[in-house]
């Protein structure tokens, strides 16, 4: 048998090997996806933060988000700060609030994506200003937070053997274990 005769061989019982692999490790209805804490942070740096003035009393830009996974949940939960300037108290400056919002996670099935979507604000702190500001600056900090969270893409499915599978597939279960996102689908 000649040198190339044996390449090719080599090469065709890999293949077999690796379809083989792939068959047996999809053969299941299930398809767990794992998606890091820094792959969801990476997707939210990605939006620029945009500044969002409110009513012409305030002014608000989210910085310093942070993602965490908390074992157990099924919502993402972003910690963030919120530049707060309101132009007519010029004499305060640099005020940040403190927001926690949490999100669900979606699955696009035409785009083969996950997406963070409908978030909630679990949790607020206001730094301090003038009573008659602190009802625009919640309802204001409320919405730069919910809007900067909303509908971001954090994993898109590249593998066109895998789309083929998942073509059909359906959100299953969502799950954060041992600091991973874990997203089951179902097809």
């Amino acid at each position: 048998m000649s040198r190339a005769s044996r390449l090719v061989a080599i090469s065709v019982a890999s293949f077999v090997v690796l379809i083989s692999i792939l068959f047996v490790a999809l053969k299941g209805r299930d398809l767990e996806v794992k998606i890091s804490a820094e792959e969801i942070q990476a997707a939210i740096d990605n939006k620029p933060p945009k500044p969002k003035t409110f009513a012409g009393v305030c002014s608000l830009c989210v910085d310093n988000t942070r993602v965490e996974l908390k074992k157990g949940s099924d919502r993402i939960t972003v910690a963030m700060d919120l530049e707060v300037k309101i132009p007519l108290l010029s004499r305060l400056k640099d005020l940040t609030a403190k927001a926690t919002v949490s999100a669900q996670v979606s699955y696009a099935r035409e785009e083969y994506r996950f997406y963070i979507r409908e978030p909630v604000l679990e949790s607020l702190t206001l730094p301090s200003v003038p009573e008659k500001y602190t009802t625009y600056l919640e309802a204001a900090s409320r919405a730069a937070a919910l809007f900067h969270i909303g509908d971001i893409p954090i994993y898109t499915i590249k593998d066109k053997n895998l789309k083929t599978r998942v073509t059909r597939a359906v959100l299953e279960q969502v799950a954060v274990e041992d600091g991973m996102l874990v997203v089951t689908l179902r097809y």
